[in-house]
């Protein structure tokens, strides 16, 4: 052997270990590369796409996550979570107003995401193939329910407070991306 070739045998055994030794980027992770692809198949803005994102990664789960399925029912665990939230928050709202427009208003908005959370709950049947297109519906009402929460907060007296708009609004861009995700489950 030449010593040139010496050299580089040398070299290839004394920095191969170190590059094998580094650290993955996140990107390149198993499942996070599935992830942010579908994210991006299935939402419309930047939001959507880092919010999508951002829920997965925020389930155990959303670091191997590896199919549509499990990606729409994390998503939906997440936005029932959220819905939560924003009830105990629309209800406080509704409870320290002394409006009766507002209190009407609130009301109506508790019974939206009170429609919400039942519609999200029948996701649940996302894996059973011919449920799919009763859950596609479901999903389709439920992001109704969510857009009409954020028109009727439009009524309330000097607006709606700013995070019940940023609520109101998460729940609207998760629901959708989970109508998209079943809907390319019924389209195979």
């Amino acid at each position: 052997m030449s010593s040139s070739t010496n050299l580089q045998l040398l070299l290839l055994l004394f920095i191969l270990p170190v590059i094998l030794s580094l650290p993955i980027p996140p990107s390149l992770e198993s499942g996070n590369t599935y992830v942010e692809q579908k994210c991006k198949e299935y939402t419309f803005t930047d939001t959507d796409y880092a919010l999508c994102v951002s829920s997965i990664k925020s389930d155990p789960r959303g670091s191997t996550l590896s199919n549509t399925i499990d990606m729409t029912l994390i998503l939906r665990n997440v936005t029932l979570d959220r819905l939560s939230d924003t009830v105990a928050y629309v209800s406080k709202l509704n409870t320290d107003t002394a409006d009766t427009n507002d209190k009407k208003i609130l009301a109506n908005v508790l019974q939206n995401y009170e429609k919400m959370r039942k519609d999200l709950e029948s996701v649940s049947r996302v894996s059973i193939p011919e449920d799919r297109k009763d859950v596609y519906t479901a999903a389709g009402s439920a992001h109704v329910d969510a857009r009409e929460c954020m028109d009727q907060n439009r009524g309330l007296r000097g607006g709606p407070p700013p995070e019940m708009v940023t609520r109101g609004g998460e729940l609207v861009h998760l629901s959708s991306v989970i109508v998209n995700a079943v809907f390319s489950l019924i389209q195979g």
